[in-house]
């Protein structure tokens, strides 16, 4: 046990039982009885009317109530561990005499490993201090955070994805967590990640981008430097409303994973901030109708599915050349392939492929110390795009089937990577991740890895491959199982004419003449 200086005094040699614990929460509960002062905090509850959660009151909330949680791989830790890590972390949050106030009372009591081997401490503390006045938790997981980097450092303990190399990692709000579990669904943040990786890893312009995001059914708009919009510096994404009168949530690309910020994203592709872009911007900023139509309403011929291996080999090949240390060029290995696995498992409907490419995407998130990649690199564009065009189903048992030992020598090679700068932890999670895809994989496809099987798949694969020319990756109609059938085909036919778009004509036509 650990503690301010009463309950230590009384009961920090020994263990608690009932009449103890409620002793030490007679010590803390003190200074709120004895000043009552109020510690409320707001009561929120969804309107079905307005979809949107509404405060509907306040309530006491003088208890502070904080769990600090080892990793299963460091074992049990010892009682002078725990002691000195809940104290650091109470100093740090201003509650003990390290603040220059009156300290507060609070006790924190270990509760052994849990199920998972997580060995761990409770921490109960009081929002009212000694002298009546009240501990502000302002930014208090951010404070956390940086005491909990603190003991991984100091105690040599486990250390947390991107917290040692600074990797700029998204967290989910307690509203986006709450909002998930209440509808049973992903939460936003997630799908829109997703979305944002699959179109930009699809996509060769920047238009073109936008086209992709938006034909997946996400709002996105830019975000004009000031003084004008012929240049976007920025931009966000959300889902659309389920229901007409809700407010969008939107997410800066930065809120999704830092590597998604525009500059982030525009690295990935090969033209950008042209005319064609602005005006694809300012459409979806009016949410008017795209501007033109290009090569991702094409269908991508039926017997280019042959060659999703052989770019699978070939990025996999690339990879196992990559030094380790390089976290700039596997960060940017990383979005490549964590956006065409999302790109193929959307065609097929693989969840297992879309958790596997969760897991990769992860890495995708450089540290701020990395040196970002330069020189040329052979992009996984074909392969997402065949996934997301081919004119013929995908069948997602002969994908996995041809596709399975390429992912796994992927994996393996993002695994390495990690465990040779020190990350073991995210080493053995992707390794983790790639044993339960196979699991699955053998549940929901048997089929797929039956070597019989996957050899006629590759017989199969070599005969589309045959039948491939090498003139045009396009086919010249739409795909037969497209939703949408587009009017025109070329890669930057206009939609429709603007009044703005127009007028800039004119005046460009006016200054040279």
């Amino acid at each position: 046990m650990a503690g301010s200086a009463e309950p230590m005094l009384l009961y920090g040699d020994s263990g608690l039982g009932n009449a103890e614990a409620l002793d030490v929460g007679a010590m803390i509960d003190a200074p709120h009885a004895r000043f009552g002062t109020e510690v409320l905090s707001p009561v929120r509850e969804f309107d079905e009317e307005s979809r949107e959660y509404v405060t509907t009151g306040h309530k006491d909330q003088h208890v502070y109530h904080l769990i600090l949680s080892a990793a299963p791989e460091d074992g049990k830790l010892t009682d002078g561990q725990w002691q000195a890590m809940a104290t650091m972390v109470m100093d740090d949050l201003g509650f003990t005499e390290a603040s220059g106030k009156r300290p507060a009372p609070w006790a924190a009591v270990n509760h052994g490993q849990g199920l998972s081997g997580q060995d761990h401490v409770h921490i109960v503390a009081s929002l009212v201090r000694q002298d009546g006045t009240k501990v502000n938790p302002y930014k208090d997981f951010k404070t956390i955070s940086a005491a909990c980097a603190r003991m991984e450092r100091e105690h040599g303990l486990e250390v947390v994805a991107g917290r040692e190399d600074k990797a700029r990692l998204g967290s989910y709000t307690r509203a986006e967590v709450g909002k998930a579990r209440r509808e049973a669904r992903e939460m936003d943040r997630t799908e829109l990640e997703r979305v944002v990786r699959r179109c930009a890893v699809t996509s060769a312009r920047e238009d073109e981008f936008v086209r992709r995001v938006r034909h997946a059914g996400v709002l996105i708009r830019p975000r004009f430097a000031k003084g004008g919009e012929d240049t976007v510096v920025g931009y966000s994404v959300a889902l659309r409303p389920p229901h007409k009168g809700m407010k969008a949530v939107w997410f800066g690309g930065g809120n999704l994973a830092t590597d998604l910020r525009l500059p982030g994203v525009r690295a990935q592709l090969t033209v950008h901030t042209d005319e064609q872009a602005i005006d694809e911007w300012q459409a979806a900023a009016r949410r008017q109708p795209v501007a033109y139509r290009g090569v991702e309403e094409r269908a991508v011929k039926a017997e280019q599915i042959g060659k999703l291996s052989d770019h699978a080999k070939r990025w996999a090949d690339y990879l196992e050349s990559v030094d380790p240390a390089n976290r700039g060029e596997w960060s940017r290995a990383a979005a490549y392939t964590s956006g065409a696995l999302h790109s193929l498992a959307d065609r097929i409907g693989d969840r297992d492929m879309h958790a596997l490419a969760a897991r990769i995407g992860r890495s995708a998130v450089p540290p701020k110390s990395a040196v970002p990649a330069t020189g040329r690199v052979p992009h996984l564009t074909t392969f997402a795009v065949i996934s997301a065009q081919s004119s013929r189903a995908i069948n997602p048992t002969m994908a996995w089937a041809v596709l399975l030992g390429q992912l796994a020598r992927t994996v393996e090679a993002f695994a390495s990577a990690n465990a040779a700068v020190g990350r073991a932890r995210e080493a053995e999670g992707l390794r983790a991740q790639m044993r339960q895809t196979v699991t699955r994989v053998r549940e929901s496809h048997p089929d797929a890895v039956m070597p019989e099987f996957a050899a006629r798949a590759e017989e199969k694969m070599d005969t589309l491959r045959a039948e491939v020319s090498t003139a045009s990756l396009w086919e010249t109609r739409p795909a037969k199982d497209s939703a949408r059938t587009p009017r025109s085909f070329g890669g930057g036919q206009r939609a429709a004419a603007r009044p703005d778009a127009a007028r800039r004509r004119r005046d460009d036509e006016r200054s040279r003449g």
